[in-house]
């Protein structure tokens, strides 16, 4: 990366504490987890030193100091002499560096296994679950007991005791549109019933009904319900409002007789000032658990819209939720859905404070405003890019939240935004 106006290049003793600076094409050379960051205390100074690099780029806007003035050539000698004072007992601590950074890259393996294993049991729910719905359509019972089984296994998870972390998953199969769909606003509805404190068996009855609330899609063909509404003729948009009903059919065909389940599935489309259908219900004739199933569809809809130029990345989804459906979806079930997924969602592309790009692909429900970033780093292999816990970094922050239209070419290739936002969860350590 080229100095700019505000960067320029200096020589290391020209530096002192408070400043901002990168070590461009140095990663592995120094042990210090970033490129970009504040130099603390003369300790840095030195292991930078140490690490044999001459020379740092100095970051103007983000220093509290300036640099020195440069070394005059015949001070060579005496700032020698100051260099090996320096350098008195240090090699125990630049070794201890060294060992914390290697620590931490192990730490980023795991991490990064962690997420694999989950990528893995995601897939193969997917897969469990496009079947299942295919059997429940056919009347069958089997899949009504399969569908027990996967929601099960992730409400077993919401109340462990151990904290959920959200991963960001990779959906590419286009064909399986409508089954991400069913699953995503089953976690998500898991989620903010977990926050919510639902007992196991209210989080069972949300698990399968959030599960199921789309079902009734399935009798209507695709061109129609994926066809925006505004393109819509009246008899599409009738026949699209039809499908809650159809899916309370087709449960109860398939033997669920749970009024809760089929209340989820019946009331998923109404609105908390009656705009909605298909029986104009208000607030109060609204079952706490279809409210919660209902905000978990619209968040999934506006970050997974039918045409994928139109989604939108999970924070400006969050935003448009608060800024223009106050009056559709309860607000209260709202302000857990952010407190979980923390105010940057897996998914969402933010700049920190140092510069850097990066973005976030999970969230620990511990500590929701602290994610795992991956960071976008060039001179680090893409298989081996860092992904930081920002609880660890106290130093660095989200400075704000980016559109894919604002990485460079570089950047959006590293970084690999997703085209559809799914999560799914895992847990781990134990809960406070």
């Amino acid at each position: 990366m080229a100095a700019t106006k505000e960067e320029y290049t200096i020589k290391v003793d020209q530096l002192q504490e408070g400043m901002f600076i990168r070590l461009d094409n140095h990663w592995y050379k120094h042990p210090f987890l970033l490129n970009s960051f504040k130099i603390k205390d003369k300790k840095h100074i030195r292991t930078i030193r140490e690490s044999g690099i001459n020379e740092v780029v100095y970051v103007l806007q983000k220093s509290d100091r300036a640099p020195l003035p440069p070394p005059a050539e015949s001070s060579a000698s005496s700032g020698q002499t100051a260099s090996n004072r320096e350098k008195q007992d240090t090699p125990q601590k630049q070794e201890e560096q060294w060992d914390q950074k290697k620590t931490r890259i192990e730490e980023l393996k795991r991490i990064k296994g962690e997420i694999d294993k989950c990528a893995d049991k995601y897939s193969q729910n997917v897969n469990k679950v496009s079947n299942l719905m295919n059997n429940v359509f056919a009347g069958q019972q089997e899949g009504i007991e399969n569908a027990r089984e996967v929601v099960d296994e992730m409400v077993e998870i919401f109340l462990s005791d151990s904290s959920t972390v959200m991963h960001l998953m990779d959906s590419t199969e286009v064909d399986k549109d409508l089954t991400y769909h069913f699953l995503n606003v089953s976690v998500l509805s898991l989620m903010i019933g977990e926050s919510a404190g639902l007992e196991q068996e209210d989080m069972q009855t949300l698990g399968l009904g959030s599960l199921f609330h789309d079902l009734g899609k399935m009798k209507i063909e695709k061109k129609h319900w994926r066809k925006p509404k505004h393109l819509m003729n009246k008899q599409e948009i009738q026949l699209v409002q039809q499908h809650p009903k159809y899916g309370v059919e087709i449960l109860k065909k398939a033997g669920i007789d749970n009024d809760n389940i089929l209340n989820i599935v019946k009331q998923h489309h109404e609105a908390m000032n009656g705009i909605g259908y298909p029986q104009g219900l208000k607030e109060e004739n609204i079952s706490r658990l279809s409210k919660i199933t209902t905000l978990a569809n619209i968040y999934d809809n506006l970050c997974n819209y039918y045409d994928p130029d139109k989604s939108l990345p999970p924070f400006f989804a969050l935003s448009l939720i608060y800024k223009k459906y106050t009056d559709l979806v309860d607000m209260n079930l709202f302000s857990l859905l952010v407190k979980r997924l923390g105010v940057y969602p897996p998914g969402s592309l933010v700049e920190l404070t140092n510069g850097k790009l990066g973005m976030v692909m999970a969230v620990n429900s511990h500590s929701p405003l602290d994610p795992l970033i991956i960071v976008h780093e060039p001179e680090i292999p893409k298989r081996d890019a860092a992904i930081i816990d920002m609880s660890e970094l106290p130093d660095l922050d989200i400075q704000r939240c980016l559109s894919s239209t604002e990485l460079s070419r570089e950047a959006f290739r590293y970084l690999s935004p997703r085209t559809r936002i799914s999560y799914y969860m895992d847990n781990t350590g134990d809960k406070d």
